[in-house]
């Protein structure tokens, strides 16, 4: 068995790499793509509310992304390098053009369309309640508060940014959460 070495002299020649061209950050004809115009638009949204500079967590659930995927991620930097978007602190996002508003109804609906039936059903036991114990939100959800898919489903929330645990034992929609859920 021989491995290639440039200077063997059985050494065949290795094939060139595949080269493949990026994604272009804008198209041809100067538009963004979907998915970018629905991020510039969750943070049009987000700016009418009231909140110039909001978290990537609200950018995302109301564009109907997890926070911490990388295809949210590229978008983001694709974004950034077309000037369109700022970061002007760690986690936190703000616009720097001009773009259509996404109406509120349309960022919760994103946020919605994009949880799971399970994880619904959680985000609306909590929609207009206070801090509820694990066993409350289990009762209203029927789910056992103690089985590894209610841990599981707690986990996948407080990863989106969609719940806080305020206290040992209690969750809460976050207050960026419960601001979208109730336009």
């Amino acid at each position: 068995r021989s491995r290639w070495h440039p200077r063997s002299p059985t050494a065949t020649a290795r094939p060139a790499p595949v080269i493949r061209p990026a994604a272009p950050l804008v198209k041809a004809n100067g538009q963004f793509s979907g998915p970018q115009r629905r991020v510039l638009r969750s943070l049009a949204m987000w700016k009418a509310l009231g909140h110039d500079s909001p978290s990537r967590e609200m950018v995302a659930a109301a564009s109907g992304y997890s926070p911490s995927s990388g295809g949210f991620n590229n978008l983001l930097g694709g974004l950034a390098t077309a000037g369109a978007i700022g970061k002007p602190m760690p986690g936190h996002l703000n616009l720097l053009m001009a773009v259509d508003d996404m109406t509120p109804e349309e960022g919760r609906d994103m946020l919605l369309g994009y949880l799971s039936n399970p994880q619904r059903r959680l985000v609306d036991a909590l929609d207009g309640a206070e801090d509820l114990s694990r066993d409350e939100l289990g009762n209203r959800t029927e789910y056992s508060p103690s089985s590894g898919g209610f841990n599981n489903l707690i986990g996948s929330l407080s990863t989106l940014g969609l719940i806080t645990k305020p206290a040992a034992g209690y969750v809460a929609l976050a207050d960026w959460a419960q601001e979208l859920l109730s336009q």
